[in-house]
This record gives structure tokens, sequence and C-alpha cells, in this order.
């Protein structure tokens, strides 16, 4: 067993040497280490946390996988403070993959922890990412409330963390349209940083959103490409290829509005270069489509068509990509339920069998202490079961919402490729002829994706994991219900609003409008019965009297 121990340790020591010396190889040495068993001691548990955190950025579902697997570890041993830290570790790699559901949960997890033990330095940091999930959903009164809870929480002292707060306050003011704000703080953000020599890399953060105010609400090209010099200079030295491709499509614009027609287009080809090499294929669509409406100002149509090919063919490889992350995303989800509940049952054991022996030993003590422990189990017994419950709530919560996103992403495609085509329709009728087959091409391309049936059949699935035995009740009820009304059924109990609800079954408002309408009579509902009350009914079966 000490052989074994030693061979472990010296394979933990080569293992981590190795994925922080080596450049190409990282990620082979991340996915062995997400593979490798894990030594369960605090030592190496703090040791692995410190080095994923390096490559967070990089390559975000490798950490977070190995992430899930410190959370394990750090249970099984009683490691408080390791757990708190890999549920924080596992909110840095959902905020690059935009998981904005799994990041409030790991935060969640990680501040109960931190409130538990008495961290604030933890807490300010988990309230601090509970605002950039906000941030990421717009939800922006939560997310400032989020940023300013960790201002509150913090150490004064702390100064580089203080930046990282008015820097995210910043952002949330200049979403709110309130600029003054948002300028003080990137002002305050970059008093601080500019003072401590570490903060470099952060400060193209700072540089980068006073560029954008100067150039977005002041005009001041001069000043925002100033600014955007010095964060180009900064995440070019550090290796951020994400941002990198942010800011070339920023002084693009400016080049553009200034009528530098080739340095625009110089800073757009760098853009795609920059967010090929991060594979952010959202930022990479963007520049193409910046390239396509420069060509076009400047009367080069066969390369603008060109360039808005690219720009549809990357988009919709990002909506490929999200959809295949959020499919892996659940099935990562439901594999850590299931370890978890698991491991709640071997406590379960555990402790039932703890308490059956001191039930034999304390036998003979007599029958009162016996009566008294019995009581005491039971009270356990009863709280565990309270707490299964309460998780079981808060799953279907959180699959409600996920159903919701996905309807609302089906909406967003579906506007998408409409959008899309009225381009395409636009440039047939600029076009001189010469790429009119390619763009008849792209068109029949655009109608095929525009079929509903597969997404929804991926939505009905989904439905009824939440929503057991839905359309079996409605139909029993209502047996005259075409498939076209259980569709309609399914979208109103989740509460859609008309506009949503045409985007997924590709009719105008005023048709969803007229169909809940003949819906209504079909269900034989009186004038002032609320809809959505009505199909929640049929969540449930009905209760039989006896």
């Amino acid at each position: 067993m000490a052989t074994d121990r030693m061979i472990r340790h010296f394979f933990y020591f080569l293992l981590l040497v190795s994925t922080q010396a080596l450049g190409q190889g990282t990620i082979d040495s991340l996915i062995m280490l997400s593979e490798a068993p894990l030594e369960r001691d605090t030592n190496s548990i703090n040791k692995i946390s410190t080095m994923i955190y390096k490559y967070y950025r990089s390559y975000p579902e490798l950490t977070e996988k190995i992430a899930y697997r410190l959370v394990e570890a750090s249970q099984e041993i009683g490691f408080k403070r390791g757990e708190a830290t890999a549920w924080r570790r596992i909110g840095a790699s959902n905020y690059v993959m935009g998981k904005s559901s799994e990041l409030m949960r790991s935060q969640l997890e990680a501040l109960k922890i931190y409130e538990e033990t008495g961290n604030t330095t933890g807490m300010a940091y988990c309230h601090n990412n509970l605002g950039l999930a906000y941030l990421q959903i717009k939800e922006l009164p939560k997310a400032q409330n989020h940023f300013q809870l960790a201002l509150g929480t913090i150490n004064p002292e702390y100064k580089s963390f203080k930046a990282i707060c008015y820097n995210n306050l910043a952002l949330v003011y200049y979403q709110m349209n309130e600029i003054d704000s948002a300028l003080s703080f990137n002002n305050k953000a970059l008093d601080i940083r500019q003072a401590l020599p570490e903060e470099r890399p952060r400060l193209q953060a700072t540089y980068t959103n006073l560029g954008t105010i100067y150039s977005e609400q002041f005009n001041d090209h001069q000043k925002a490409m100033e600014y955007f010099a010095q964060a180009i200079a900064i995440n070019e030295d550090i290796g951020n290829y994400t941002d990198l491709a942010s800011n070339f499509i920023y002084v693009g614009n400016i080049s553009k509005d200034k009528k530098q027609y080739e340095q625009a287009r110089n800073h757009y080809l760098k853009a795609i270069q920059y967010a090929d090499s991060s594979k952010d294929m959202t930022t990479k669509g963007e520049a193409y489509l910046r390239l396509s409406e420069l060509e076009k100002s400047t009367g080069r149509l066969d390369k603008s068509m060109e360039y808005y090919g690219d720009y549809h063919s990357t988009v919709l490889l990002a909506l490929e990509n999200q959809k295949e992350v959020e499919i892996s995303r659940l099935e990562n989800n439901y594999t850590i339920k299931k370890k978890e509940k698991e491991l709640i049952v071997l406590q379960k054991e555990k402790a039932e069998q703890q308490t059956f022996q001191v039930l034999l030993i304390l036998g003979s003590i007599g029958i009162i202490l016996i009566a008294a422990m019995l009581i005491i189990v039971l009270r356990w017994r009863v709280k565990n079961a309270k707490l299964k419950a309460r998780e079981l709530e808060l799953n279907l919560e959180q699959k409600n919402k996920e159903l919701t996103s996905y309807a609302l992403n089906f909406v967003q495609k579906n506007e998408l490729i409409s959008e899309i085509s009225e381009k395409i329709e636009q440039l047939k009728n600029q076009s001189d002829g010469s790429g009119m087959k390619e763009l008849v091409h792209m068109e029949r391309i655009l109608k095929e994706s525009f079929r509903i049936d597969q997404g929804w059949n991926n939505f009905k699935r989904m439905f009824e994991e939440v929503h057991k035995d839905f359309f079996v009740r409605l139909k029993d009820k209502f047996p005259d219900l075409g498939s076209a009304e259980l569709k309609l059924c399914a979208l109103i109990r989740l509460n859609l609003n008309l506009k949503e609800a045409a985007g997924i079954l590709g009719i105008s408002p005023d048709s969803v409008k007229t169909a809940r309408y003949r819906l209504r009579k079909k269900l034989d509902m009186i004038h002032d019965q609320n809809l959505v009350d009505f199909l929640m009914a049929f969540d449930k079966p009905e209760k039989t009297a006896y």
C-alpha cells in the first residue's frame, strides 16, 4: 500500500510539472488529469485547483471536468475550503463557455460553504461571479446588486479585487446607458490598476471599456484608438486571443468611420484570425459581417456577398456548437446529479450503520435512551426527506428554465434565419447576375434550415421530461386536439408570449392569437378563465375521490 501511494504521488508530481512546463502538451496533460485517479488529500487538491485556474480560459471544458472531480474528492474527505474553491473554478469555466445557469449554481454552492465558514473573501468572490452571470443574461439590477455586495464584503485593503468590481459595475452602468457613472467606475479601476504592476494583465479590460465609451458615446476616435492600442498591446503579451478579436473589430469600426477602408479591412481580418485561435465563432461571425458591410459600402459587391456567405456559415456553425454544448451540459448535469445521489446514499448508509452500532452499545442503558435515540433518528430522516424534496423542487425549476431557454433559442434561430433570408433577397436585387447562382443556393440551404420538425421533436422530448404525461392527459380529455394544437398547448404552458410562440411555430403573432382563440373553444373554456392556469392542471393526474 505504501509503495502504491508513493507511485501515485510521483505520478501527480510529473503530471503537474509537465502541465506547467509544456506549451503544446498542456491540453494532453489536462486530459490525463481529467481521467486519472485523484489523490484524496488537501495538498493535492489545492495544487490541482491552483493549476487549472491558469487554463480555464483556454480549455474551459477540460478545467470544468477536473473541477467537478475536485468537488467530489473534497466532499469525500470533508475539505470544505477545497470544495468551495472547486465550485468557483467550475464557475470560471462556465463563464467562458457562456453557461450562465451553471455559473449561478456553482457560485451559490460555493457561497453557502463560505457563509458557513465565515470566509468573507470567498463570499465577495462569489457575489462578483454571480454579478457576471446576471450580466450575461442582461438582468442588470441583479448584476449591480451582487457587484455592490462584493465591494461591501471584501476587505477594503484588497485593492485588486475592488478594481475588478469597479470594472464590472462600469459595464452594468454602460448597458443601463448611465454613461457618467460608467466612466467614473472605469476611471476608479484604472487608477488602481495603473498603480499596481501585477494588475497589468487586467488593465486591458479597463482600456477596452474606456475605448468603447469614447468611441460610441463621445465620438472621440483619437482617444478611443489610444485606449484600444494599449488594450491590444497587453492582450498580445498575455495571449488573450478572445479579447484581441473584439479589440480589432472595435478599431476596424473606427477606421471605417474615418473612411480608412484598407486599415479597417486589415483590422477585421485580424479579428477573424484571433477568433479562429480562440474558437470564438460568435466574434468571428461579427467580423465577417463587418467585412461584408465594408465591401458593400466600397462597391465591391462580389466580395461583400462572399463575406456574407462566410458570415452565414459561421453563424450556423456557432448555433450548432451552442446546441452541442447545451446537450453536453445536460448530459454532464445528469452524470453529476447521479454521482451526488450515489454519494448521499453511501453517506446515509454509513450514518445508519454508525447509528445502529451506537444503539447496540447503549442498549444496556435502558429503554429511555433507546427511545431518545430513535426519536433523533426519525427527526434526521424527516429532515433528510425534506432536503430531498427541496432538491427535487430545485431540479424541476432548473429544468423548466432550461426548457424555456431552449424554446427562446429556437425563436432566435428562426429570427436569425429570417433576417439572413431578407439580406440575401436584398443582395439578389443588387446583384449584377454574377453571384446569383450562389445566392439561390444559399437561399435553398436557409429554407431547409427553417424546418422546425427536428427542433420540435427535441423540444417535445425535453418538455415531457419536465411535464410527464402532459400530452397524454390532454389528449385523453380532448381527443379532437391535433398535433399543431398540442404544440400550442405546450408553448402556452411555458407562458411564452405571442411573438415567441410565433417564432417556434413558424407563423405570425396574429395567427397565434387566432389559434389560441380556436383552442379555447375546443377546450370548452368559459370567457374569463385563464388559459395558462387551465393547462397547468394537466401537469398532474386528477385526484380520485374516495
